[in-house]
This record gives C-alpha cells, structure tokens and sequence, in this order.
C-alpha cells in the first residue's frame, strides 16, 4: 500500500477524519474528507476536535486513509496526481479520483483514536496530525491560522490525556467523587481563591484549606500522577481548551471521561486543600508541588483568557501569561495566542514556518509599535539577542509587575529606521556605576531561616551599615527595593483603612526585619516576607550614580544607563555601544526616583500625594479632605493643543481621563485615546525636558 498522498485544500476548507468503527484490536482506519469551515457564513460542519500531546514520534503507527481527488477542473489550484507507482491504486468515479493510503501517526494519537472510535458507527474528528499536511510548509502555516475557528466551532472537544495506567482509574474516580461533594461552584481562579457549596449543606461555606482532604495513599498517589501528564504543560492544548466550548467539552483517559467543567472544578479543589499532606503521600513532593502550582497559574491563565475572549490585542501580556507552557517550536510562543486576539490583530501576525523566530517577532514588534502605540515589548528584552530589542523566545519571559507609569501617560515615538534599528525617544535620568548584587532567590523548601539569613547579608552589603535596622529611612528604602514599591503605603486602598492582614505596609515591613534580626518572630511572620520578588528580569540590586538604590538586570554592569522613555511603564537599562547615539537593551528596572514619570514632569506634585489605582494600573492622585484625582496634577496650566478635548471614562469605579481630537473621533483607536497629547515628544521638547532619541540595536 502506498503512501497517503494529500489532496489540496480550497480557500476556507479543512480536513475532517472520518475514523471508521472498529474494536480495539483492529487495525485504524479512515476517510479524510474537506469540508468549508466559515463561522462568518455560518458554515459549520458538525465535528468534535481532539487536543492531546503528539509526544514520542520515534516509534510511529500507521492509519489507512482514503480520500478523493477533485478532477483538475475542480481545483483552485491544479495540483498533480499521485505518483505513477501508486497511480493504479486510483478508482475513477464521477466526484473525482479515490484515493487510499498509509500515513504514519505517533503512538499517542494512535491509542487515542482507538480508545475513540465507536464500535458499530462512524465518528467524526478534527486532529492535527492527520487533518494537516504537516510536510506542506505552506498548508500547514495557513491551517495554523485558523486554530481559533476549529477549535471554537467544534460542537465539543476532547481531551485526550493518554491511554489508560495503572492508577488513572483510580485518579479519575477519585475527581467524580471530589465534585460530588460539591454543588454550584464558585471558583475564582484569577485570585487562586475558591468557595464551595458542599452537596450536604445548601448554604454557601469557605472550605478549610489548611486540612487536606480525606482521600487514601493511594488516591494522592494518582493525582500526583494524573497532574505529571505532559497534556497539562503544552501551550497549544492551553489554547485548544480556553477557546473550547467549555460544557460540552469532556477529558479522556483510556475509557474513563469525565466534563471538563467537573474535572477542572475537582482539580482546583484538591490543589486547594492539599493542607499539609505528610511526604510518604507522594513519590517526588518538591515535583508535585511545582505540577500543582502550574496548574493553578494555567488555570486562572486560562479563565482570564475565556473572560477576554478574543477582544484584546495586547499579544505581549498574553505571552506573559502563557510562560509556564512548554511547546516544540518556539515560533508558537506567538502563533498559538493568535486565537486569543481581536481578528485585526490576529491577522496582522502572520504564520510564517519559512521564518525565523527573531523574524516574526521582529515583525510583530514592529507591527504591535504602530497599533498601540507603545513599547511594552521592550520589558521582555535583553542584550544576549541580537537585534537586543527583539523578544527573545527561547529565553524565560518575565513582565515587570510594579507600581510604575514612568511614561506618564506618553505615546511611543519610534520609528524602525533600517534593518535591525530602532530609534526611540526618551530621557536619559541615571546610570550604574557600582557593582550589582544578585537578590537570593528562594529555593524550594528551603528553611525561611536561611533565606532570610541571606537576604539580611545583602541588605548589609547594600547599606555598609552592621545597623541598618535602627534607621527608619534605611529600612523603607529596601523594602520599597524588596516589594518593587508594591506596598499598602503606595496604594489607593490605604485611604479604605488599615492594612489587611495579607497586604505589606512600611511600617509592617520594618517591624518583621528587626524582629527576623533579632530572632523574635514568629512562624506566622516568615510567611509573610515583605518581598515582591516575582520577577524574573530585574533580580540584582544597585546603587544608581544618583545614589539611589533600584533593582536591575543582573547583567547590568558600571557605564550602563537607566532611561524613561515615552510609551513605556517601567524605566529600562540600556548599554551605550561604540558608535555615538547606539544602544543595547539590558533590560527593564524598577528605580524609585523615576517609576511615576518623574523624567518627564518633575516631582512636584502640588500638594496631591501619588498612588497606584489596581484597577486602572494607573497613578491616582490623593488629598486630606478631597476626593481621588486620576488627572495629573503636574500638567495643571499646561494646555491642550488645539482640536483636542478631555473626557472621563468610568473605569472600576473611577474617572480616567482621556483625549480625543474633535475632528477626528470615530478614527481614533481606542489605545490612542489614553495618551495625553500634552505628553508627545513635540510637546515634552518645548516645556524644556531634555528628550533624545536612542538608536538600539
């Protein structure tokens, strides 16, 4: 039998797999048919989409498919027949030419469609592997395109996490019986926060998570093992659920299934109340934990990104949010959000297997610059790229997560002047001319004792001082360094009341160093560290040529600048390069003295105190005895060029100012409208503030 032989697709079709029945022992087969899939038009097929792992592909199976040949005149694009050697093995009939086949499948695929198929009747499915042809280059890179419709149009999806093991029996029993214990759940996966209804008792309760629950040895042993499959790491599958139909759509293994809703609800549950299940519970606790984690993390990534739909163009947050998924082709760290962005957006980044990844994201760079207007991108660069402000796939991403509008409210000015630059404005505020310290790092169950020990030995290094903790000042400078400004103090809530017993303030923070230095605190007290160090990016220390203490990549080394530069939140280092005017991207910080637009507008505030707004991710302006001000009190008396007007958009309960040309509104994108034109470099040029362009490179 020869090999399957494609047939090509019209515009707007795809590949359905007819998988023909058959018992568990039989060899697979199939009829791969094409059909039009255009939500737009209405035209859907009735199909289900499978979502599994193609794992090892060194041991294939082979599938005997058949499908037809549309005659030539038939074609968009004539292509040629199938080899003469298999030339015979074509049926001549009136739709055109049959044709059958092998085609060699991976292991995982293969148990699934068997696991899948029914006995006595067809079954039809939509799987990549098959419905691709995945040595086309260029079919494949249009069929990636449309992830989004397949997998939002099928009437439902499959899970398919592997055949069945010895304990995956068990493990899906054991989430039958976890839901069944619970009725109208609520689970607020954004805040990793749940409450339950328990079936017993229909008030509504919060469950205790510091008590595990009563589930056997060996049902934590399964759940240990059903959270290792390597379905729930993949960024494709992340993709191909959140855009799933989420009540239909169920999870496989071997022959057990269970709803997706129910499985997701149970898993959430038992990762809540795990308590302090003792060692001998598990075969690797520190592997399990971290599975456990990332569980949690994909699963709020996944209901923000259901929440969103596909209404957000903002690919670089989305890239942020999708880090802990793993995938075989680092270009589909950016293809596989497309489906999570607007239809303009998504058709602007373009799937392309014949380009490189620092290509796309080039590309895309560029392309995200012109649209919104900013430089986000530039948070997630460092210099071991080259062009250095290109996102570096291959290289863990980390967004800057801080109290910081360093930009105040500015447009990016850039522009992409040759191959490989690209010229931004901005102020040059400080630079590095000391050392850098790394920030110890917390190690998995490592003692808080000795984490701390080793945090204090910086803070030492930092100060010069043996006695830091007896200076006030001292001590809020480094805890603003260890929270990267994320404190009670800084924030908007503070004019609600006191702080929670969650939320870090100064004085909080100043009261648990001196008892850590002292030996007096208590349990309760190492698990609430005054430390915001969730950054993978700025995790050294300095002290800037302005004496000021802020956090920095650690590559960040003496001559390096630190700049603020228009459309962009955080400040960012930069490395001067031997042509005048040319500069590397180190990488983004977290400087104090500059995280409120300060290079732009100066630091008098006219009696209104600054605060973040978490809603709006936004300053706010605070005074005794007067409502919060979202307008900058800095630009009072600086005017608004001629056409534009200010409005306020109710947003989370506050008032947020922003522009729009009177002429011009029903153009204006909505990004557009948050900049304040009083902030464009023109402008910043003539009230004096010292703008200059920097070349990277």
């Amino acid at each position: 039998m020869p090999s399957f032989q494609y047939p090509p697709l019209l515009p707007l079709e795809l590949r359905l797999l007819v998988v023909h029945p058959g018992s568990p022992q039989d060899p697979l087969t199939g009829t791969l048919v094409q059909r039009k899939l255009s939500p737009e038009d209405g035209d859907i097929p009735d199909y289900e989409a499978l979502s599994y792992c193609w794992g090892d592909q060194s041991h294939p199976q082979s599938v005997k498919l058949k499908t037809k040949w549309r005659k030539p005149k038939e074609q968009a694009h004539p292509a040629p027949e199938p080899s003469d050697s298999s030339y015979r093995k074509f049926i001549l009939s009136a739709f055109g030419i049959l044709h059958s086949g092998y085609l060699d499948i991976g292991p995982n695929l293969a148990s699934a469609l068997r696991a899948l198929r029914y006995p006595d009747r067809k079954r039809l499915l939509w799987c990549d592997s098959i419905c691709i042809n995945q040595k086309d280059v260029t079919e494949r890179s249009a069929q990636v395109q449309r992830m989004a419709d397949v997998y939002q149009s099928a009437r439902r999806v499959v899970v398919w996490l592997g055949p069945a093991a010895l304990w995956s029996s068990t493990a899906m029993e054991t989430l039958r019986w976890v839901r069944s214990q619970l009725s109208c759940p609520a689970i607020d996966f954004t805040s990793y926060e749940g409450i339950f209804a328990p079936t017993n008792d229909a008030s509504w309760q919060e469950i205790d998570y510091s008590e595990p629950l009563p589930l056997a040895q060996d049902q934590w042993l399964a759940f240990e093992q059903l959270l290792d499959v390597n379905w729930f790491r993949r960024l494709w599958t992340y993709q191909e659920i959140a855009l799933a139909n989420q009540e239909t759509s169920v999870v496989r293994m071997g022959n057990d299934e269970i709803l997706w809703t129910r499985f997701i609800e149970a898993t959430m549950l038992i990762c809540f109340n795990k308590g302090s299940v003792s060692q001998p519970c598990f075969v690797d606790l520190a592997r399990h934990t971290a599975n456990m984690k990332v569980f949690c993390g994909n699963a709020s990534s996944c209901r923000i990104s259901q929440q969103l739909g596909r209404d957000q163009n903002d690919w670089v947050s989305l890239l942020f949010l999708t880090r802990f998924y793993e995938c075989s082709d680092i270009r589909d760290r950016l293809y596989a959000l497309r489906g999570f962005l607007e239809p303009e957006t998504a058709q602007s980044i373009r799937v392309d297997y014949t380009k490189s990844a620092r290509q796309i994201m080039a590309s895309a760079s560029i392309t995200y610059l012109k649209q919104r207007r900013n430089l986000q991108f530039l948070e997630l660069c460092n210099s071991t790229t080259s062009p250095s402000w290109v996102v570096d796939l291959q290289k863990p991403l980390c967004l800057m997560q801080l109290f910081s509008n360093a930009g105040a409210r500015s447009a990016a000015s850039a522009r992409y002047i040759k191959p490989g630059v690209l010229e931004v404005a901005g102020v040059s505020c400080d630079g590095i001319c000391n050392s850098v310290m790394d920030m110890p790092p917390r190690a998995k169950f490592e003692a808080v004792e000795h984490y701390i020990a080793n945090v204090l030995k910086v803070f030492r290094d930092l100060t010069g001082n043996e006695d830091f903790h007896q200076d006030d000042e001292c001590l809020d400078e480094l805890i603003n360094l260890m929270t990267f400004g994320k404190l009670w103090d800084h924030s908007t809530v503070r004019t609600q009341g006191p702080p929670a017993w969650s939320t870090i303030s100064l004085e909080i923070g100043r009261r648990m160093i001196r008892q850590w230095i002292t030996g007096s605190a208590i349990a309760d007290n190492y698990n609430n560290i005054p430390y915001g160090h969730n950054n993978d990016t700025a995790t050294a220390c300095t002290r800037t040529r302005r004496g000021t203490l802020a956090c920095v990549p650690p590559s960040s080394c003496d001559g390096d600048i630190i700049v603020t530069l228009l459309g962009l939140s955080s400040n960012l280092v930069l490395r001067p390069q031997p042509e005048d005017g040319f500069y590397k991207v180190v990488g983004p910080c977290y400087h104090p003295g500059f995280s409120d637009g300060q290079a732009l507008l100066g630091d008098d505030f006219r009696g209104w105190e600054k605060l973040w707004f978490v809603d709006t991710q936004s300053l706010a302006f605070w005074r005794e005895g007067e409502p919060l001000r979202f307008s900058d009190p800095r630009l009072e008396g600086v005017p608004l060029p001629i056409g534009y007007r200010e409005f306020a958009a109710k947003i989370g309960g506050a008032s947020v100012p922003f522009w729009v040309h009177k002429y011009e509104y029903e153009k204006y994108m909505e990004n557009e409208r948050i900049y304040d034109p009083r902030m464009s470099e023109h402008r910043l040029k003539e009230r004096g503030v010292p703008v200059e362009r920097f070349r990277l490179v």
